[in-house]
């Protein structure tokens, strides 16, 4: 279990640098949505709160900002997470004041969709999110659960105003208000997929695979998804944008393991590779997984031996075999 072992230890560094948990699927997420690799260590959440604690010259006036406040019953909301999300990229977030107002550093510039969700249960157990403290020491609790939304106030992602982020500069007054409910219905997602027979995550999609029609699938785990051995009423899957779609009756319960959830996706407009983001949406409410799905333009490289060798000018070089290898393929030898 290398891998894992690796992005623990990674993610415990970060607690030891001052990080807390964020929601985005970065290092600092928890296993379940984390969606960063070995081979891609930090996600730029990562790289932004360290930037924000131990600031080089010139940080702040070449990223911008968004700031606004969360409220429910006219009254601020603390501890929501706050997500600026591109299109296509990683997201940066933060979480609200005791008095519900927030503000996002650090934000590359570019275009935004920005959305606000309460922290799921487990953020607010004790090994989850830190809580504040107020001037006599106590902690000063996270308000209760509500419906998530994207600015300005809905659930439906092709609804959202997307926001131009400038280097220098702020977007204010990005304000929610938010309807309290009883529980968080969806949280935790973890996202593979199986390009043969064994689950690779961060999930991932490729062309290859969706025109050939063979795994063009991904399998969901997470609380809020299966019920009985079924999706749970009402539930659909989408992604934002229009690289991947799911087409009606795409969403069913993983036939090896109904516990799960399967998703099928078929290729939609030609897009550019990289991380897309999966939108959950049950009557009612929503949950926006980052990173929830990495479009590919072909199948990863598969090795099938490895083997010494000596050039014509005595060089000592390691030669791979195997599929799907190319001059952009990064070979690591124990992470060298």
């Amino acid at each position: 279990y290398s891998e894992g072992f690796f992005s623990t230890m990674v993610h415990e560094l970060g607690h030891a640098l001052g990080l807390q948990h964020s929601l985005t699927s970065a290092t600092m997420s928890t296993d379940y949505t984390r969606a960063t690799t070995r081979g891609r260590v930090l996600a730029t959440d990562d790289m932004v709160a360290l930037s924000l604690l131990y600031p080089a010259r010139g940080f702040l006036s070449s990223t911008g900002s968004v700031s606004g406040r969360v409220t429910m019953g006219g009254e601020g909301v603390h501890l929501a997470s706050v997500v600026a999300l591109p299109p296509n990229g990683t997201p940066v977030s933060a979480l609200t004041n005791p008095d519900g107002t927030y503000r996002i550093d650090g934000l590359p510039v570019g275009p935004y969709f920005v959305y606000v969700h309460p922290l799921p249960p487990t953020e607010l157990a004790s090994s989850g999110i830190r809580l504040p403290a107020d001037v006599d020491g106590q902690a000063v609790a996270a308000s209760g659960a509500f419906v998530s939304q994207f600015y300005p106030g809905t659930q439906d992602p092709r609804q959202a105003a997307a926001m131009s982020v400038n280097a220098g500069a702020t977007v204010a007054e990005m304000n929610f208000a938010v309807e309290p409910r009883g529980w968080v219905p969806v949280y935790g997602v973890t996202t593979y997929s199986y390009p043969g027979q064994t689950a690779a995550k961060p999930a991932f999609i490729s062309e290859s695979m969706m025109l050939g029609g063979n795994r063009n699938f991904l399998v969901a785990g997470g609380a809020g998804l299966i019920s009985n051995g079924a999706p749970v009423p009402g539930l659909n899957v989408s992604v934002m944008g229009d690289a991947a779609v799911v087409p009606e009756g795409g969403v069913s319960a993983y036939s090896a393991d109904t516990r799960f959830l399967r998703v099928d996706f078929q290729f939609g407009m030609v897009s550019a590779e990289g991380p897309r983001h999966l939108i959950f949406t049950v009557p009612g409410d929503m949950y926006v997984l980052p990173m929830g799905l990495t479009m590919t333009g072909k199948l990863p490289p598969s090795i099938t031996s490895v083997a010494p060798a000596v050039e014509s000018d005595g060089t000592r070089v390691v030669r791979l075999a195997g599929t799907s290898l190319s001059a952009s393929t990064a070979v690591y030898f124990d992470g060298v």
